[in-house]
């Protein structure tokens, strides 16, 4: 059966890609939306913005994008760098992305589930900048998660016009 809804995420994973000029990312972009527009027809298509990224200098923070591999020489020592792996994910380059894809989306009359702006204002949230798992300062583990998912199925409810079957899936 086909399912009610689809929900797809096209960001941060892409940010470092060598796809990511300007041009060839929201052409990539257009494929993948029009190709599941093809695909799918005139169904609820939701797409996840993704997560916000959080430099943290928390020291507490293990195995996260900012960390002590890159602090230049002569540095103090509790300095921080973002490490380059991570340097090109920044909200700022997640944000470049939403402005060049949800012109996009909105063509092919996507929902948006704006991951970006729930999750900015919670650090917290994440233990390693990048995971919204509950974060080190939150007894209660899963919040950014929980958030997220109370969001997704409050924009499901009001896109698709009947009782939801709920499974799960990834395509790569």
């Amino acid at each position: 059966k086909r399912p009610d809804a689809i929900v797809v995420n096209f960001a941060l994973h892409y940010a470092s890609s060598e796809t990511m000029c300007d041009g060839d990312y929201a052409a990539h972009w257009m494929f993948r939306a029009a190709s599941l527009r093809k695909a799918f027809g005139d169904g609820a298509v939701v797409w996840h913005t993704g997560l916000a990224t959080q430099f943290s200098d928390d020291q507490r923070v293990q195995g996260g994008s900012v960390g002590k591999s890159s602090v230049g020489h002569g540095w103090p020592r509790e300095a921080r760098t973002i490490d380059p792996l991570w340097s090109c994910r920044s909200n700022d380059r997640l944000w470049h992305m939403f402005d060049l894809a949800w012109p996009v989306a909105k063509r092919f009359g996507f929902h948006m589930l704006d991951g970006i702006t729930v999750t900015a204002p919670w650090p917290h949230w994440t233990s390693d900048n990048r995971q919204y798992d509950g974060g080190i300062n939150n007894e209660a583990r899963q919040l950014g998660s929980i958030t997220i998912l109370n969001e997704l199925l409050n924009l499901l409810s009001s896109a698709v016009k009947r009782p939801l079957r709920l499974t799960t899936g990834s395509i790569d």
